[in-house]
């Protein structure tokens, strides 16, 4: 008898901790050097890179790498949903001087 039951709660493995990771690197340290480069604002990079970076791979685990469910609106609604939290906190963090 099989009593597998699944859990609602998606986990990340390696590959998505390699994923966030990467993630991090180009949104936060790598785009935020081209800005500096270009003679930019170095803020405006992270501001507007690492959110973006980091709700696409929590998305991407949710909704292709830990499952099967593929491009749906949730996941859409997670990916914004994800991406307005990310640069909220990134707001307080760079523009308010608000360190968690």
């Amino acid at each position: 008898m099989d009593n597998k039951q699944t859990s609602p709660v998606v986990t990340f493995g390696f590959k998505t901790s390699i994923f966030v990771l990467i993630a991090c690197l180009i949104g936060g340290i790598i785009i935020p050097y081209c800005f500096y480069l270009l003679h930019w604002d170095v803020r405006l990079g992270i501001f507007f890179f690492l959110p973006l970076c980091l709700a696409t791979v929590i998305t991407g685990n949710h909704y292709f790498i830990s499952s099967t469910k593929g491009f749906t609106k949730g996941c859409i609604l997670t990916f914004f949903l994800a991406l307005g939290i990310l640069m909220f906190v990134a707001y307080l963090w760079l523009y308010k001087g608000i360190i968690f």
